[in-house]
């Protein structure tokens, strides 16, 4: 009967255990894609603002460029000077970019990029250390 009574409640708390098993894993699985679904959403933004940007600072350094040019050129007495001066200036320009493209492009791209991703990870950890913190202060 001692035995019978003790299979039960080890019965019961075996399908306790394993129930709340099955809610932490589908607590963990909401978690994922709510991560998942937040990333992509950044990403489609971050993208969305670089396409928004390629279309417009173009347009406005190339009519920009073209008044400087068209402005030298009226100042120099002949159109072709002010292009020719421009066209230096960003050939100039465009070397030095080239040369520090790691420091000014690359890596705070990719960093940027990291920080997107890993935010996520990053704010569970800050919360996750709060409440230990405040568990052992206890």
């Amino acid at each position: 009967m001692q035995n019978q009574i003790e299979n039960e409640r080890l019965t019961d708390d075996l399908a306790l255990i394993i129930s709340e098993i099955k809610k932490y894993i589908d607590i963990k699985y909401d978690l994922v894609k709510l991560d998942l679904i937040e990333k992509i959403a950044l990403i489609s933004s971050l993208l969305f603002t670089l396409l928004i940007m390629l279309i417009v600072f173009p347009s406005v350094f190339l009519f920009t460029s073209l008044g400087i040019a068209y402005y030298l050129g009226s100042l120099l007495g002949a159109t072709y000077w002010g292009f020719l001066i421009l066209g230096g200036f960003f050939f100039i320009i465009g070397i030095i970019i080239f040369l520090l493209r790691n420091r000014l492009i690359t890596k705070p791209v990719l960093r940027s990029l990291l920080r997107v991703i890993f935010k996520f990870d990053e704010d569970i950890d800050k919360k996750t250390t709060k409440k230990n913190k405040k568990k052992n202060n206890k």
